[in-house]
């Protein structure tokens, strides 16, 4: 037997901070969460009447529900390429410091030293 089993032995069950996340919690938390998924943290506080870091403690850790906001991005079709580089040269064409910078070449291949 070692001096950390005789340790385990010794020790009370109840002994320590009481825990708040326990399974009741769990399942006031879920319960709530299945009657209206798109309830706030704030609204699930004030229901359970436990810390907001307690409720997203277990929306993220025991029930592995995780916040999201969807994005909408338009479609960049091959169509629009061309239209889009005709576009960018129209708006830099009269700026005089862009074409200092640009290189222009009809060679696939060239070679700076």
């Amino acid at each position: 037997m070692t001096s950390f089993d005789k340790f385990l032995i010794g020790r009370k069950e109840d002994c320590g901070r009481p825990k708040i996340r326990t399974n009741e919690a769990i399942e006031n938390v879920r319960n709530l969460l299945e009657e209206a998924s798109r309830t706030f943290i704030r609204v699930s506080v004030q229901q359970t009447e436990m810390s907001y870091e307690t409720c997203q403690k277990i929306r993220k850790k025991k029930l592995h529900l995780y916040v999201y906001q969807p994005t909408l991005v338009h479609e960049l079709l091959a169509v629009d390429s061309p239209q889009r580089v005709e576009e960018w040269f129209l708006n830099t064409i009269n700026n005089d410091e862009t074409l200092n910078y640009t290189f222009y070449s009809d060679k696939a291949w060239f070679h700076v030293f």
